[in-house]
Formats: structure tokens, C-alpha cells, sequence
């Protein structure tokens, strides 16, 4: 019962939410483009024409990411990249509080917009586990080559033990 409900409601929920989350945060920053520079161009980091190529990627790559990851299509390129841009995001937050830079996350909304903290490595974090764990079990549960025709492979199949080829 609890590892039906983990498959069938829990890691459901946990994909269309982490989709949901990163389309708001695409269309958020797509919008207002100039203020997402701003917060990129603030992690010192890039300098201008890196912050300027990211700020125009990033809120399109996480929008096609979430309606990937809401609509069920090519989920598992979705959830990869999800979190290599998790992880890419991580270690600059980690950058930005190793060198004690004062800026702010440019992570979802710009009003009120928080300034990088432990907080929000420990979420950044939280993410990059919830999308590695949802690959995992993509992975493991639909697999591009059936059971049955792994056990037919030459590739998977084992030579069969016999005592003429056995030495010892």
C-alpha cells in the first residue's frame, strides 16, 4: 500500500509541483528580464556578456523544463536537466556565500526578493535531490527496452556454464 502511494500519488505530486514551480520561475523572470540581469550580473561571476547569455536562457530552459515535467513528455531529459541547472545553481550560491557577496537570489520573484543565504542553498539542494530522486525512479520504472527482450540480447545474455570450459 505505501509503495503504491509513493509511485502513484507522492512522486507524481513532487514532478507536477517541481514543473509548476519552475514555470512560474521562468515566466517570472522571463517578463522581467532586465531585473533577472541584474540579480545574475550581482553573483560577480560571469562578467556582463555571460550574465546577459544567462539571463536569456535560463527562464526559457525552465520553462520548457516545467512543462515538461506537467505535461509527462520527455521527462527524463527534463528532470536531467533540471538538475544540472540546480546543481549549476547551487555551487553559485555556494560561490557567493564563500566570498560574502551581498546580493540578491534572482531565484523566483524580484519584489521583496531575498538575499542568498544558507536558506536558500538548503533549497536549492532540496531541489537538486527531489529531481535526482524523480530520475531515479523514471528510470527505474520505465526503461527504454523491455524485460524480456534485455533477457535475448547478445549483450545481456550469459554463456552458458559447462565443465569442458571450466578451468581451476
Amino acid at each position: 500500500m505505501a509503495k503504491r502511494l509513493y509511485g502513484n500519488l507522492i512522486l507524481p505530486g513532487l514532478r507536477i509541483g517541481l514543473g509548476v514551480m519552475l514555470i512560474y520561475s521562468g515566466i517570472s523572470k522571463g517578463l522581467q528580464p532586465h531585473l533577472f540581469f541584474s540579480a545574475v550580473t550581482g553573483y560577480e561571476m560571469f562578467g556582463m556578456r555571460g550574465s546577459a547569455f544567462l539571463a536569456a536562457i535560463i527562464p526559457w530552459m525552465e520553462l520548457t523544463f516545467g512543462i515538461c515535467l506537467v505535461t509527462n513528455a520527455m521527462v527524463a531529459g527534463a528532470l536531467l536537466g533540471t538538475a544540472g541547472l540546480f546543481a549549476i545553481y547551487s555551487i553559485a550560491i555556494a560561490s557567493v556565500l564563500y566570498r560574502h557577496v551581498v546580493t540578491g537570489c534572482g531565484c523566483f520573484s524580484f519584489m521583496e526578493e531575498p538575499v542568498v543565504s544558507y536558506i536558500t542553498e538548503v533549497r536549492t539542494l532540496a531541489l537538486l535531490f527531489a529531481s535526482v530522486l524523480l530520475f531515479i525512479h523514471h528510470y527505474r520504472t520505465i526503461s527504454w527496452v523491455s524485460q524480456a527482450d534485455r533477457c535475448q540480447s547478445p549483450l545481456f545474455r550469459q554463456a552458458p556454464l559447462d565443465s569442458e570450459h571450466m578451468s581451476i
